[in-house]
């Protein structure tokens, strides 16, 4: 199997889309001494290149829409937004030619077993320049970290609110993991989060 591997690699590598791994040493517990989590990540730049494959740079335009009717402005995706407007400007100020892609990181606190100390912590990447009901549909997210290796005893000994105290330690270092690949500030302001059972 090793040839079908590289051969799956070196795919995986043009398309930027392999997994990096990375040990971490997160503080779980306030005051307590950190311990080692393995996390898996793909480089956000490297798939940011890929999800702009699939649109256009006209899909990546800011746009005004109005109401038909009432001639009132409509905000329908993050490209109708003044914020985006003002976004592309000063980028443009740069770059004339330089467009804007869209992300939405999106954290899952998914436990893998019933009690929750084995919790895989996935984030995923959403593309927000498709189309809205393409945006809307769940499959179009890509996964993009994950934890595999995590401390179940640490886990089981802590209470339920302190177990959620954790995973947003480790959602935290997820997120300056990710961004420290990151070598333009622009994509960090574009990228927008929102985290389900860390808040």
């Amino acid at each position: 199997l090793k040839p079908q591997r590289a051969i799956l690699d070196g795919l995986l590598d043009q398309l930027g889309l392999r997994f990096r791994t990375r040990q971490l040493m997160v503080e779980l517990v306030p005051g307590q001494p950190a311990v080692a989590v393995l996390m898996h990540y793909r480089v956000l730049a490297e798939v940011a290149r890929f999800l702009f494959r699939f649109v256009t740079p006209e899909h990546c335009r800011p746009r005004k829409l109005f109401d038909a009717a009432s001639g009132e402005r409509v905000y329908s995706d993050p490209y109708t937004a003044d914020a985006m407007h003002d976004l592309c400007r000063e980028i443009q100020e740069g770059d004339p030619n330089a467009i804007v892609l869209a992300t939405k990181l999106y954290w899952d606190d998914t436990n893998l077993t019933k009690n929750g100390e084995r919790t895989a912590c996935p984030v995923s990447v959403t593309n927000l320049a498709l189309p809205l009901e393409s945006v809307r549909q769940p499959a179009n997210g890509l996964l993009l970290s994950y934890f595999s290796q995590l401390p179940e005893s640490v886990m089981l000994e802590l209470s339920d609110s302190r177990k959620t105290a954790a995973r947003k330690a480790l959602h935290h270092a997820q997120v300056r993991t990710l961004f420290d690949s990151v070598g333009d500030t622009s994509m960090v302001a574009l990228a927008g989060m929102s985290a389900v059972g860390a808040h």
